[in-house]
């Protein structure tokens, strides 16, 4: 088992910034989820959320950061007390490939770490998401009553 932990503020922090602003608790629009299961989205919010409610509970209040940072913190000693040392690896991926290879019996690759969750990019795919939900919910909408209107105009006059 290999727990990737972090400093649980720095890790508020960054949820904050990027996978659960108070704002995505709001409810959204038809349109917000049909663009998130078609950009493919869906499956990484819904991994999310379940991590979250496994690790905090069915009913935690995901705008409460205090409740954020205890359920962090109870989820990491929980694992740390669950599973047996020689079979876990209690791993900061600022530390690169080095302790993971070991734990893992791998040999170190020659290529750098990766840091695919990286900020800007997860910032891009919720803009994204965000701007194609608005134009298929007033866009699209629009764009066809003005293509009816044109139409009844051409044919009414």
């Amino acid at each position: 088992i290999i727990l990737t932990t972090r400093n649980p503020e720095i890790w508020l922090t960054g949820c904050r910034r990027t996978i659960l602003p108070r704002t995505v608790l709001a409810p959204r629009p038809w349109s917000f989820y049909f663009i998130r299961s078609l950009i493919g989205l869906k499956p990484l919010h819904d991994m999310y959320l379940n991590t979250w409610r496994r690790a905090l509970g069915n009913n935690a209040d995901f705008t409460d950061d205090n409740a954020m940072l205890n359920g962090f913190i109870a989820w990491t000693e929980r694992v740390k007390k669950t599973v047996p040392s020689e079979r876990l690896l209690v791993y900061d991926i600022s530390e690169g490939w080095e302790p993971l290879c070991k734990f893992l019996q791998k040999p170190v690759p020659s290529e750098p770490f990766p840091h695919l969750n990286e900020y800007k990019e997860i910032r891009r795919l919720f803009r994204l998401e965000r701007r194609a939900g608005a134009f298929l919910q007033w866009g699209l909408p629009t764009l066809l009553i003005l293509m009816l209107a044109y139409l009844l105009y051409i044919f009414l006059r």
